[in-house]
């Protein structure tokens, strides 16, 4: 970013030789800013498809070989390593509590007292060693659930694919579906958080097949994640296999019971 404003600074130098450092610094930001929502939208999208593009072409021979050894290392990768050392997130100890019980991880003596903390008193973790099929979280602002959502749809397209690619048609597209009370707000955790994830990954970033789109990222296994707006009837007749509904208890588009109508609409169900 910064050489791609320096290269436009120096344009702007030749065209207004006679303009100041602030006059150029103006001229470049009116010229170049996006002018709508829109188009700030189709510029983060088009950032998105230029570092998936750069990323590829930094690729050689060897990463290829490299990225080949890594997919078939990924049988076995825990969501707490899959987080930790193939995305590079630092995970904070209410993060790492959350995800272990869904995943049937065991916890430490310190997680489970946190893990009392965090369920009001529950001293025994409910359902060790055994990952739950579904989990409420009852979370507020700013405490990180659109990351550990990423985290958890990435795991299971990534890590999880083989396994679902079991129960879809050959060459069929599977969804992780990830919907929010607004449009723009699922959005946001498919571009601005799983897709910076995966695409600073160097482990992961080869898993990405094509561009990524404002709704959608595919992956080479033919999974993707998508995001859809909150409503009954736009993810109806896909194969989903994962379902993440952002602040579901504030879904009210259609109505007071639009939670459960799209929690049943949705489902997984393949």
């Amino acid at each position: 970013h910064g050489n791609t404003r320096e290269a436009r600074l120096a344009k702007a130098r030749g065209e207004h030789p006679n303009a100041t450092e602030s006059e150029l610094q103006s001229i470049v930001t009116a010229k170049y800013r996006p002018k709508s929502r829109d188009g700030k939208e189709r510029a983060k999208a088009n950032l998105l498809k230029g570092r998936t593009r750069d990323r590829r072409a930094q690729r050689s021979a060897s990463n290829v070989q490299k990225s080949a050894k890594d997919k078939r290392s990924l049988e076995g990768v825990t969501i707490i390593q899959f987080a930790e050392d193939l995305l590079h997130v630092t995970l904070r100890p209410a993060q790492r509590v959350i995800l272990k019980s869904l995943y049937g991880i065991a916890l430490d003596a310190g997680e489970t007292e946190l893990y009392a903390t965090l369920t009001g008193g529950l001293t025994i973790q409910h359902g060790a060693e055994s990952e739950a099929t579904e989990g409420v979280l009852c979370c507020g602002a700013r405490s990180g659930k659109s990351l550990m959502l990423s985290i958890v749809a990435l795991y299971e397209c990534i890590v999880r694919g083989h396994h679902w690619r079991k129960f879809l048609r050959s060459g069929e597209l599977g969804y992780c579906i990830v919907v929010a009370t607004r449009t723009a707000q699922a959005q946001e955790i498919v571009q601005g958080n799983a897709a910076r994830l995966v695409l600073d990954s160097p482990e992961l970033c080869d898993y990405i097949e094509g561009d990524v789109t404002q709704t959608r990222i595919e992956f080479t296994n033919r999974l993707c994640i998508q995001s859809m707006p909150c409503n009954t009837t736009a993810g109806r007749g896909v194969p989903v296999f994962c379902l993440i509904l952002d602040e579901v208890a504030h879904f009210r588009v259609e109505g007071v019971t639009q939670d459960v109508q799209v929690y049943n609409s949705l489902s997984p169900r393949l």
